[in-house]
């Protein structure tokens, strides 16, 4: 499964054509500064102690919800999907968010895909994990105006990750729709050979130029 994966985070990288200058790209639409890399650098250890207990709670929420129990019906998946949420969260913290990165988001969402969780159901879960984090860091102690620009670069980072995993989530859907209407024409418009060089195409609706 662990292959199956892999294969299909690089199929989307492909697809979605993630490359450095993309990664440049989205990095440069949320605005993160070096002042935000900064203000994130300074509450990794914060981030990396508390990163299980974040991950927890991230999937207690996605618990709640019907729509994820897809999630939750498969072992496998939701052990690999707990593993690389500590994972994002550690990572949210290191500064770089570059094309490996972004690999690992993708990751999530290959596991997101085959459970079937959709962007609404996720965005839900992520805005908790937010709201957690955002908590912790106001009860680390730190002053109220420091506490809440850490936590709004941080947010940024989590557009970035949201927009990325979303991105994949919504090819995936599409990609599946592509091929199920190929299967469709190729069902509509059936050919049967009769001899060498004759073929036998019954002719049953309308006979459009992509169906000649």
């Amino acid at each position: 499964m662990a292959e199956h994966l892999q294969s299909n985070e690089h199929a989307l990288m492909r697809g979605m054509g993630i490359n450095d200058a993309s990664v440049r790209r989205r990095l440069d639409i949320i605005g993160l500064a070096p002042a935000d890399q900064a203000r994130i650098a300074s509450v990794r250890s914060l981030v990396v102690e508390n990163a299980p207990t974040l991950a927890a709670a991230f999937f207690e929420h996605l618990q709640t919800l019907d729509e994820a129990r897809g999630l939750f019906a498969s072992r496998d998946l939701l052990e690999q999907a707990r593993s690389l949420k500590r994972e994002h969260l550690i990572a949210m913290t290191s500064g770089d968010y570059g094309v490996a990165y972004v690999e690992q988001r993708l990751k999530l969402a290959a596991i997101y895909n085959r459970a079937g969780i959709e962007s609404r159901v996720f965005l839900a879960a992520f805005h908790h994990l937010m709201r957690n984090l955002g908590a912790l860091l106001m009860r680390a102690g730190r002053d109220p105006m420091d506490g809440f620009e850490t936590f709004m670069s941080l947010k940024k980072v989590a557009f970035y990750d949201i927009g990325i995993i979303t991105d994949a989530l919504v090819y995936e859907r599409e990609r599946t729709i592509r091929q199920q209407s190929e299967a469709i024409r190729e069902l509509s418009t059936p050919v049967l050979q009769i001899r060498e060089r004759m073929l036998l195409l019954p002719i049953i609706g309308v006979i459009d130029t992509h169906r000649a």
